[in-house]
């Protein structure tokens, strides 16, 4: 079944009937983003939200997939185009099974670049758990144009001629916080017209360019030491880190909250994200206050509070060490671009 707004078929593994819709369910609304399309597909088994933005004019469509079921379900994803792919898991797995064998599972805060001539997605949903991915679809000639900076993607594009599916990267790579960040400036833009074409641009570059500095400079070991379920152990205690950076998570309540000792849990924060868990929650800290200094009017009194700093001057203090300059200095960036 294809619907018009979904650039692929749907099926659920169980035949039951799936059914398409463009009126937004308000558990989707904080998470539509301005400009796209947006459809719903929908079930006893819950829905499924899609919204696209397509961009002719650079040769290339981003792609935002939410899904939240309340039932355990197996859904089919296909088409019978070729596609290259940036796909970010930002929420729990993505499997992805191709028609000739090719198989990839895309664990969250991971991305790769995949090419295939045609696929056929299998989707594993578990009740209550929000799936999300951000996709950006490139063309052929896109990629070319790269090739002379990062030669890994000649034999990349070699395989494409060929029409065989294959992924850039041997193994998935870790997502970056400077790259989330690039990705939520992406899908939260409130630019209108050739204003954001330009702005669209610019950050696809930039997020391309981190992602093939990272795999070809910086590549993430192909032979886990970890174990899937200490993988899944080291999300979950990373998002408990973050989710509450006024008081976050000791590394002593962490160890005994996963049955981990401390040593274990740094050397897999180091495997999975590439810093020590005070490292990761220090660059969460700073990067959000840059956010919240360069795009709201919220006072650094309060942003110092918001991240988790007992008063302005340690805040001041911190930030100035993190980026070199103070946070009264992105404030007032702000102000002359508002101005100029």
């Amino acid at each position: 079944m294809k619907t018009t707004g979904f650039p692929f078929n749907i099926t659920s593994c169980d035949a039951e009937p799936i059914l398409f819709t463009d009126t937004v369910p308000d558990f989707f609304k904080d998470y539509e983003v301005e400009g796209a399309s947006h459809n719903i597909a929908f079930g006893s088994f819950g829905h499924l939200s899609f919204q696209e933005c397509v961009y002719p004019e650079l040769s290339l469509s981003i792609r935002y997939f939410n899904g939240l079921l309340t039932k355990n379900r197996s859904l089919i994803f296909s088409h019978e185009e070729d596609d290259i792919q940036l796909l970010f898991a930002l929420n729990n797995n993505s499997s992805l099974m191709q028609h000739d064998g090719f198989t990839l599972e895309l664990e969250e805060g991971s991305f790769n670049i995949i090419y295939s001539p045609a696929s056929n997605t299998q989707q594993k949903f578990e009740t209550n758990r929000l799936y999300s991915s951000v996709s950006i679809h490139i063309s052929k000639s896109y990629l070319e144009h790269w090739c002379r900076y990062y030669p890994i993607l000649n034999h990349f594009l070699n395989i494409v001629q060929l029409k065989q599916a294959i992924m850039l990267s041997e193994s998935n790579q870790v997502t970056t916080i400077p790259m989330n960040d690039i990705i939520r400036q992406i899908t939260t833009n409130k630019y209108e017209g050739i204003a954001k074409s330009m702005y669209i641009d610019i950050k696809v570059k930039e997020l391309f360019m981190s992602v093939m500095d990272k795999i070809s400079n910086y590549p993430s070991a192909c032979n886990s030491v970890l174990s899937k379920t200490e993988i899944e152990q080291f999300y979950e205690a990373k998002d408990l880190l973050l989710s509450n950076m006024q008081r976050p998570m000791s590394l002593k309540q962490i160890s005994k909250r996963f049955g981990l000792n401390t040593k274990k849990i740094k050397s897999g924060f180091k495997q999975l994200y590439q810093m020590t868990p005070f490292n990761l929650l220090l660059t969460t800290r700073m990067e959000k206050a840059k956010t919240m200094l360069t795009s709201s009017d919220v006072d650094i009194a309060a942003i110092a509070d918001e991240i988790g700093y007992d008063n302005t001057q340690s805040f001041s203090k911190a930030f100035k060490k993190y980026f070199g300059y103070p946070p009264g200095k992105c404030r007032r960036s702000k102000v002359e671009r508002l101005i100029g």
